[in-house]
């Protein structure tokens, strides 16, 4: 699987359980509203950037009970 496939299946569970827009979750995780549409649309990612999605989501919990 692609780093980029199991970004989104990470981000896609991280805001469904939280009830968060894709879009805030760009927003928040790493200032780009258009993050998880770039990543659909293939477009690259930094390690840099790798590290702010999953450390947004490991510093945020697995949502609401």
């Amino acid at each position: 699987m692609s780093l980029a496939i199991e970004l989104l299946r990470e981000i896609e569970a991280f805001v469904n359980a939280n009830g968060m827009a894709e879009t805030t979750f760009g927003r928040l995780a790493t200032n780009d509203g258009k993050l998880v549409a770039r990543l659909r649309g293939g477009k690259g990612i930094t390690t840099g950037t790798v590290e702010k999605i999953r450390s947004y989501i490991r510093d945020n919990g697995p949502g609401p009970a």
